[in-house]
Formats: C-alpha cells, sequence, structure tokens
C-alpha cells in the first residue's frame, strides 16, 4: 500500500496541477478522472506521458468512457444513478459464499466462524445497489445438508400443519 502511494505520489501532483485535469480521483491505483469529452484526449496523453515517465504503465492503455456507461472502480461500477459490484467482485462474491459453504459443511467453520464469514462478504457489497442481486445469489445456493440434518426437528422439513 504505502510502495504504491509512494510511486503514485509523482502522478498525482502533476494531474493536480494540471489545469486540464480539475477532478480527479485516485484509491490505490484506481483512478478517476472527470471532465468534458473534448479535453479528454488531452489528459489520457498527460496521463501516459506522466505515468511513462515514472516508469509506470496504465494498464491496457486505460478505460476512457461517458459515466453513463459505468466508471470501474475499486471493484464497483459507478453510474450517475447507482453503483453495483462489477463482475470480477460479482464473481469473487459468489465462489467465496461457495467456500464458506463448503466449509461449514465440512466441519471446518462452526456456525458462528461461517456467520462472521458471511457478513464480512456482504458487509463490503453492501456500499452497492445491488439487493436484487444479493437476494437471487442467496435463493439460488443451496445451504448445506449438514445444516439441515443438525436442525433440531431432524431433517430440517417442517410439517404442513393440518387443516
Amino acid at each position: 500500500d504505502y510502495l504504491g502511494n509512494f510511486f503514485l505520489d509523482g502522478f498525482d501532483a502533476v494531474m493536480k496541477a494540471s489545469a486540464r485535469c480539475p477532478r480527479f480521483l485516485r484509491y490505490m491505483d484506481d483512478i478517476v478522472i472527470w471532465n468534458d469529452s473534448q479535453q479528454l484526449p488531452a489528459i489520457r496523453d498527460l496521463a501516459m506521458q506522466t505515468a511513462s515517465s515514472l516508469r509506470l504503465e496504465i494498464k491496457h492503455g486505460g478505460e476512457w468512457n461517458q459515466c453513463r456507461y459505468g466508471v470501474p472502480f475499486v471493484g464497483f461500477v459507478v453510474y450517475p444513478d447507482r453503483v453495483r459490484l462489477g463482475r470480477q467482485g460479482r464473481r469473487r462474491f459468489r465462489r467465496k459464499l461457495r467456500q464458506y459453504r463448503s466449509r461449514l459443511s465440512s466441519g471446518v467453520l462452526t456456525e458462528r466462524e461461517f456467520q462472521s464469514c458471511v457478513v464480512s462478504l456482504f458487509a463490503h457489497d453492501f456500499a452497492a445497489d445491488d439487493g436484487n442481486w444479493r437476494k437471487a445469489v442467496l435463493c439460488c445456493q443451496p445451504c448445506p445438508d449438514e445444516d439441515l440434518q443438525n436442525r433440531p426437528d431432524g431433517g430440517g422439513h417442517a410439517e404442513a400443519p393440518s387443516v
């Protein structure tokens, strides 16, 4: 973390000092620059030259688009009216949830440890406006069988009341 900030400090200074780049945000190695579309080619050239002079490389030449198409930033995609978890973040979320459930089923995690892991997993995602996606993920992933077998009713299936 410190080393990345140390190397990018010079980049920050040049970009902030530029009159062409009045709105600039960086967290670790994620950088967002807002400006009029006419200014972006000049800002892109400045960013590429500055990175090169610091012996740094902008991955894939950067992603330059209009905000309405979404701006990837720290694992999220930021739109003018909402924030979504990015594609890799969604895959990572599903994979980790499956892993935690498997570890619970195999007895590696206690229920309390499982709960702590899942709460942490969801806490990151709560920054996004993805409530429906979270519900869909939970509905599509079955609970581990062991959880059902350990329930007090002996099988996890509640009997329907007699009418």
